[in-house]
């Protein structure tokens, strides 16, 4: 919907590289031209280089996918003040990170925050979102929204999820510390882990056999993320599950590690 209401042919939409894989794909649809600007060092926003990029709109998924990365609000701020057009922020992953944007809307006028229940609500078959923006933002988006996009049943759904704010906090305290665990269980065997504020780590293996890793798990049933691009493919991204899954994790890395170390 924002695509719609923003771009058209020939606009130029800038997100920091490598993002969420959906945002090509949008900007095809309507025309419009991605201009991919690479992360800084340590995943850190290239705000400089997003504003002389000459977009029209700029998306920043935070937390990042596939990196799990997050900026800070007060640096989204700052790109949001000196940006001229609409500046959406993906939070899809928000819930499992330390703060959020959703404040930063009373203060800037061209800023859209998005949420979806897929992830955090563990409701991704529901396909419900929502997005917080000024009214002058919001009118716009209706114009171009279907009547209905939204059925009754979902919307009793997503409501009933929201509400239950108890249960949804203690499952991301449990994803959080199972992160934790991963990372510093990955980190011991060797691995180069990227800090996650999402509820996957994205990590690179001993000798960056990110392909290897992800063939060797599937082998056995478990399944992970591998993106086959440069920068990106001596890695794999690993969603957090439960801890028994965990563990299968960790002993199929080390059960394939020792076979290995044997061969």
């Amino acid at each position: 919907i924002v695509v719609q209401t923003v771009l058209g042919p020939g606009d130029l939409l800038a997100c920091p590289d490598p993002t969420y894989s959906l945002y090509p794909v949008l900007a095809d649809i309507d025309e419009a031209k991605l201009v991919n600007v690479p992360w800084e060092a340590n995943w850190s926003l290239p705000t400089k280089a997003l504003l002389k990029a000459g977009a029209r709109a700029i998306f920043l998924a935070n937390p990042n996918a596939p990196s799990g990365t997050f900026v800070s609000p007060e640096r989204i701020a700052e790109l949001a003040e000196a940006f001229e057009g609409v500046l959406l922020v993906d939070e899809a992953y928000v819930d499992f990170a330390d703060a959020h944007c959703i404040g930063l809307v009373k203060e800037c006028p061209r800023l859209i925050v998005c949420r979806t229940l897929s992830k955090a609500y563990s409701l991704a078959g529901l396909r419900f979102g929502y997005a917080v923006a000024q009214p002058s933002i919001i009118e716009q988006l209706m114009k171009v929204k279907d009547s209905y996009n939204c059925d009754a049943i979902s919307i009793i759904a997503a409501t009933a999820a929201i509400k239950d704010q108890a249960y949804a906090a203690w499952t991301w305290e449990q994803v959080r510390g199972e992160r934790q665990r991963l990372a510093e269980a990955l980190e011991a065997m060797d691995w180069a882990v990227i800090p996650s504020h999402a509820n996957f780590i994205f990590a690179a293996p001993p000798g960056g056999r990110g392909k290897e890793i992800y063939l060797g798990l599937k082998q056995q049933g478990i399944l992970v993320r591998h993106f086959d691009k440069p920068h990106l493919r001596d890695k794999v991204r690993i969603t957090i599950g439960t801890p028994q899954e965990n563990n299968a994790l960790l002993l199929a890395l080390k059960q394939m590690s020792a076979g290995e170390k044997a061969a």
